[in-house]
């Protein structure tokens, strides 16, 4: 019963037009709903992906998006499956424009600086992440790689004419060893590096995600868990700048992941 209204009746059919809670179901049948899920998804975008391919048509990276997954015993009477619902909100930001935030304009147009790239392919990843989200896994590890060079010449002033000739070494290489060691002989402040265990075997996952979609394996990824990853990244962009001298940085590390005192 669900406001009032009897949803299953004691024969076990199911009211018309209603479907019913996934979790309110066993486990054998979540089993079984994931399996013909995924195999009846996949058979459909692989039909629609090679059509198009083969006719050169225009479109978004998906498709499409869902519509409906429904069930029938007769292929005449449908019903909607067993669903879970999940609902995503973003808090957008504005400008502050008040006295203090324009002060904080003149400051950091006087200072000459600008946003930094790496910060500006994170937002790109963020903005792709429902669209396109293996693009948006690749180009936020990009953005840390970016930021993480940016940090090195920092420590070492034009390092960058370097590192722009060489492969860089991989990011937890550069986050578990080089960096510390680095920070230890520049006398810097050293804060989250090295990683701890929990922020390292993070990372390690995504990257092994990210390497799997650079070699070509079709990896399915939850865009949930991905936009979590994003503002990790973020976040420790943000931790990067406040180590590079911009206090203000801090008041924008908002993961439970990077927290300064």
């Amino acid at each position: 019963m669900q406001n009032g209204e009897v949803i299953i009746d004691e024969s076990g059919a199911v009211l018309k037009n209603w479907a019913i809670k996934l979790e309110w179901m066993p486990e054998s049948f979540r089993q079984f709903y994931d399996k013909i899920y995924q195999d009846l998804n996949a058979m459909a975008r692989q039909a629609i992906n090679a059509f198009r391919w083969r006719q050169n048509v225009s479109g978004n990276h998906q498709p499409f998006s869902f519509v409906s997954f429904q069930w029938s015993s007769d292929a005449s009477d449908w019903a909607p499956m067993p669903s879970d619902t999940r609902t995503s909100v973003w808090v957008l930001k504005g400008f502050d424009i008040s006295a203090s935030g324009l002060t904080q304009l003149v400051e950091i147009f006087g200072s000459g600086k600008i946003e930094p790239f790496a910060h500006e392919l994170i937002r790109e990843a963020r903005s792709l992440l429902l669209s396109a989200p293996r693009s948006a896994l690749l180009i936020a590890i990009a953005s840390l790689e970016t930021g993480l060079k940016a940090y090195l010449n920092d420590l070492i002033p034009n390092s960058d004419v370097l590192l722009n000739r060489m492969q860089s070494p991989p990011i937890l290489t550069l986050i578990q060893e080089v960096i510390p060691e680095l920070c230890k002989i520049r006398q810097r402040p050293s804060e989250y590096f090295p990683f701890n265990k929990e922020n390292k075997d993070y990372l390690k996952k995504w990257v092994r995600q990210r390497n799997d979609v650079a070699h070509g394996k079709n990896v399915r990824l939850d865009s949930e868990k991905l936009d979590g990853f994003i503002m990790f990244s973020a976040d420790f962009l943000y931790l990067l700048d406040y180590h590079m001298g911009c206090a203000w940085a801090r008041e924008f590390l908002v993961t439970d992941h990077f927290k300064i005192g």
